[in-house]
């Protein structure tokens, strides 16, 4: 019998985008003391179009679609897409 240790195929190339963090020429963002990666930014502007369309009365029917929508977009005009 062998034994193997299990191998974690790369992850999906976006997936490795999302959780990484936000890079500029000066280095890492940092906010509140935390490394923003791209996931964390995403998030914030997920909250933010919710937001401002709860202020005019309306609401997202479906949040999962709307954010992998959202990340899809923004990962495809992205620097390191």
């Amino acid at each position: 019998m062998f034994v193997r240790k299990f191998q974690e195929k790369s992850l999906n190339p976006m997936k490795k985008w999302y959780d990484s963090p936000i890079t500029t020429d000066a280095g890492f963002i940092i906010e509140n003391g935390k490394t923003v990666t791209h996931g964390s930014f995403i998030e914030e502007i997920a909250e933010n179009i919710d937001h401002i369309l709860e202020n005019y009365g309306y609401s997202i029917t479906n949040r999962d679609d709307f954010f992998n929508e959202l990340i899809h977009i923004i990962y495809s005009v992205s620097d390191n897409s």
